[in-house]
């Protein structure tokens, strides 16, 4: 992050529902955020512009358990909302996407990545589909007793 501007790091796993997305600019990091299997494992600085534009929570200044807390109290909301739809005669599929029109699910996940992806940089699910000059890469080979 020293060498470099603007450093982004974006990350998902669904298997475990983890999410992780990280910016520094200017040799500063500015947002980290890491959720997985229902807790937040990482949550430093202000939710970016992005995030807001995006409908994410805003759990700017929570410790981790307190943001947790705070996704898992939107979640219930979210879900009585959507049993009141459903008492009134839609689907729950009809449901959950009314409930969502207001904004995201409560619980971060790889969609949530690959859109702020899109907004802080590109567009990581059309990366092929573009014509980008050839440029540097950097790879590195771990030592064979790294994962020890």
């Amino acid at each position: 992050m020293k060498k470099f501007d603007d450093v982004q790091f974006l990350g998902s796993y669904r298997v475990v529902d983890f999410v992780v997305w990280a910016r520094a600019l200017s040799g500063k990091p500015v947002r980290i955020f890491s959720h997985a299997d229902g807790e937040v494992l990482a949550n430093f600085g202000e939710q970016t512009p992005e995030e807001a534009k995006l409908g994410f929570l805003d759990l700017s200044g929570l410790s981790p358990s307190d943001a947790t807390d705070k996704i898992f109290a939107i979640a219930e909301e979210q879900s009585a909302e959507a049993d009141e739809l459903v008492g009134g005669g839609l689907s729950r599929k009809e449901a959950l996407a009314k409930v969502r029109q207001k904004g995201r699910s409560a619980f971060p996940h790889e969609e949530d990545v690959t859109d702020l992806a899109e907004l802080w940089s590109i567009d990581p699910t059309e990366v092929w589909d573009q014509d980008n000059p050839l440029a540097l890469g950097l790879a590195a080979r771990m030592p064979k007793d790294f994962a020890q």
